[in-house]
């Protein structure tokens, strides 16, 4: 045949996409202790190759090494591949779907905060070959802005603006909730939303919006908001920490509230009860962690957001 001396290389057709990043970021290689990771990146745009699971490479792959080279601003990913089944037990939270270019730059944004991205390579080990070479401009690099960092922006008006700052109203979804609603049936909405997905598999770059399965945490986020309350904003958790909702002190946290962590490497929505509903944060799927003082994850968060 006439490809056979390229016999276990994976062939790609170039051609330049633009793709309006989203997503979150879990951090299952070293960052965090075992059984916690963190959520995306969006805001980024990505000229990249055709997708290489039209070209025989694996659609699914599981991070194995992550590196940052600070020189070149560059992350360094290796995979290997795995089966879809495995998408039911990913509880390192580190699949990734080849199909979905921008679920590749929310994970490695995510594992860098505070770092700058200006490329992405992604190497499978088993067949030696480059599967992606994503040149990044992301909007998220700039500084960021949290409650840790700007505790001056709590003085003043204490009441939040509708829909709040970073939000639009989507005129084509009948939220659960209206944006007159009250507090309590706005609360009841989310939970019942968030509720819905509980146990749902944690997936880079996925959402049920776009008919993906599962979600990754900014994703989560952005979806519940969305159903809701009929909100639309990012799907980048380091755009959602930077740009979405009111900051409020720590000790106002409220239900209904939009939390992030590690300056906008992992977001949740506060439920109250020293709960939050998240999507991964170690547990590979949706499901409720504490956020208590005492907590692993209270210990990680930047800026609690008032949503309402």
């Amino acid at each position: 045949m006439r490809n056979s001396k390229k016999t276990g290389k994976v062939l790609f057709v170039s051609m330049l996409l633009l793709f309006s990043v989203t997503g979150c970021t879990s951090n299952p290689h070293g960052a965090l202790p075992p059984g916690n990771s963190t959520g995306t990146g969006g805001g980024h745009t990505v000229a990249q190759s055709t997708p290489p699971h039209t070209n025989n490479a694996p659609r699914y792959i599981g991070v194995t090494k992550t590196d940052y080279d600070e020189a070149a601003k560059e992350a360094r990913i290796e995979v290997q591949s795995v089966n879809e089944s495995d998408l039911q037990n990913n509880n390192n939270e580190g699949i990734l779907d080849t199909a979905i270019p921008e679920g590749i730059v929310n994970f490695a944004t995510s594992q860098l905060p505070g770092k700058t991205v200006n490329r992405i390579r992604v190497k499978h080990t088993g067949l030696g070959a480059e599967l992606f070479n994503l040149p990044v401009t992301d909007s998220s690099n700039s500084a960021q802005s949290g409650n840790r960092f700007q505790a001056q922006q709590f003085t003043g008006n204490t009441s939040t603006p509708l829909p709040p700052p970073g939000v639009e109203m989507d005129k084509n979804i009948q939220p659960l909730a209206s944006l007159n609603a009250s507090s309590e049936a706005k609360v009841a909405a989310l939970r019942k939303i968030a509720e819905s997905k509980l146990g749902m598999p944690y997936v880079w770059g996925h959402n049920e919006d776009r008919g993906e399965y599962g979600f990754d945490c900014s994703n989560y986020t952005s979806y519940v908001y969305h159903h809701a309350l009929g909100y639309s904003f990012t799907t980048s958790s380091r755009n959602q920490y930077s740009s979405v909702g009111k900051p409020v002190p720590f000790s106002d946290m409220r239900p209904g509230d939009l939390l992030a962590f590690k300056e906008g490497a992992h977001v949740g929505i506060y439920m109250g009860d020293g709960q939050m509903i998240q999507m991964g944060g170690g547990t590979g799927k949706c499901s409720y962690l504490p956020v208590t003082p005492d907590s692993f994850w209270y210990g990680e968060l930047s800026s609690v957001k008032r949503m309402f």
